[in-house]
């Protein structure tokens, strides 16, 4: 049965997740669609004319994925999605926009002020709301609401504590890149096979945070106000096929919480 249907309707929170967080890019849907974009990019880098075209659509393949990824596992979906869901391929642009527009706040707070202290207090701030933002962006494909500060505080407000150990998560997940990609890149140096491989491992980094962020969201969904289409109940149901259909009726009630509602049955 689906650990996220086991205990009663609790939803494990997304520390609790962390082996299955680092072992969903390992899934097929992952894996094809990071090769894919290895591909493209392996190509891109040998190809001297179309080169950068294709580098940039290995990006986007990915990005357009990893997006695709935190919105299903918002809505329910603890497995990846193996077809197209509401990102675009302007995905990246977005996000290289939002990244430019947050890079130009704390540089304007620094200028206009003339303080350092309120500059890295905004640049701190702004890394704290960073997975509010691209949350944002992903549920609603808005750049203008992403980068509405407004709803970064809600979102922050609204999940509370466990968005800060996220966030925590998060940049432990960075950290553990950085230095993957740097003991890639020391064994391999600037050969065909180092620049494949630290693409790879940004990829694999890439796909588990957006699963963690999209985790987060679905832990919070009644809160954020953020709609499921897949129920615990059906998770229930799909994880014991070989029960009769009013024991797999009544564990999906009682891993919605509906205890009493369960008895009943």
């Amino acid at each position: 049965m689906s650990s996220i249907a086991r205990d009663s309707g609790r939803v494990p929170p997304v520390w609790e997740r962390l082996p299955q967080i680092f072992g969903y890019p390992f899934k097929t849907a992952c894996l094809t669609t990071l090769g894919l974009a290895a591909i493209l990019y392996l190509i891109g880098m040998v190809v001297p004319l179309l080169g950068l075209i294709l580098v940039i659509a290995a990006w986007v393949v990915l990005y357009k994925f990893a997006y695709d990824v935190l919105e299903a596992t918002a809505r329910g979906w603890m497995d990846p999605p193996e077809i197209q869901r509401k990102s675009n391929s302007w995905v990246l642009v977005k996000t290289f926009a939002l990244f430019v527009v947050l890079g130009i706040a704390v540089t304007g707070i620094a200028v206009v002020t003339g303080s350092l202290t309120l500059a890295a207090a905004a640049a701190i701030f702004i890394v704290l709301a960073l997975p509010a933002a691209i949350i944002t962006l992903a549920m609603s494909n808005s750049l203008m609401s992403a980068i509405n500060p407004g709803t970064w505080v809600s979102i922050m407000r609204s999940v509370g504590f466990p968005y800060f150990i996220a966030s925590l998560l998060l940049f432990m997940l960075s950290v553990s890149q950085g230095m993957a990609e740097s003991l890639v890149a020391g064994l391999f140096g600037p050969s065909l096979a180092g620049h494949v491989g630290v693409f790879l491992i940004g990829g694999y980094f890439l796909i588990a945070s957006f699963h963690l962020m999209g985790y987060l969201v679905y832990q919070h969904h009644d809160m954020l106000g953020v709609e499921q289409e897949v129920t615990a109940a059906d998770r229930a149901r799909a994880a014991n096929p070989d029960l009769s259909p009013l024991l797999q009726e009544v564990e999906g009630l009682v891993a919605e919480g509906s205890v009493d509602e369960a008895i009943e049955r």
